[in-house]
């Protein structure tokens, strides 16, 4: 694929080293800012929510929640369930 649209991943920092996760989340970031898109599953929310615009929270599999993720970040109950605060 010469010019991808979108990147898909899912649960990317499984299994790494927190350092290695950061640099993994910053390479994502850099790819974005080239104007892919990037549809990232995973449960590192304090990293994903850094590079992202856009936030769907997902519980029993079922979306709960979306929207900016500013907005998200600042509701209540994803600070006290998903951000620990």
């Amino acid at each position: 694929m010469a010019r991808p649209r979108l990147l898909m991943i899912d649960e990317m920092s499984l299994s790494l080293s927190p350092i290695l996760a950061r640099h993994i989340f910053e390479m994502v970031k850099q790819i974005a800012s080239t104007g892919v898109r990037v549809l990232l599953v995973e449960q590192q929310v304090h990293h994903t929510m850094r590079i992202s615009n856009t936030t769907y929270i997902m519980e029993k599999g079922h979306i709960v929640m979306f929207g900016p993720t500013r907005e998200i970040a600042g509701n209540e109950h994803v600070k006290k369930a998903y951000l620990g605060k």
